[in-house]
């Protein structure tokens, strides 16, 4: 997330720089919201369209980059 104590934003946005075939969703949290019930909806809601794209075999599309309020 944005607010990620332990790894910045600049670092994953430069991972998926060097890796761009993929999604990469930047929320205002840090990577303890999974211990939020409400933003781990926000998180499934970005995730499971992914997921299911790529179980139906749509595999990797173009780079995109997602960031969140």
């Amino acid at each position: 997330g944005r607010r990620d104590p332990l790894v910045p934003a600049w670092v994953a946005v430069e991972h998926h720089r060097l890796r761009p075939a993929g999604e990469l969703h930047l929320f205002p949290d840090s990577h303890f919201m999974l211990f939020s019930e409400e933003a781990t909806g926000r998180l499934a809601a970005a995730l499971v369209p992914f997921l299911r794209a790529h179980a139906a075999g749509a595999g990797p599309g173009g780079s995109r980059v997602v960031w969140y309020d």
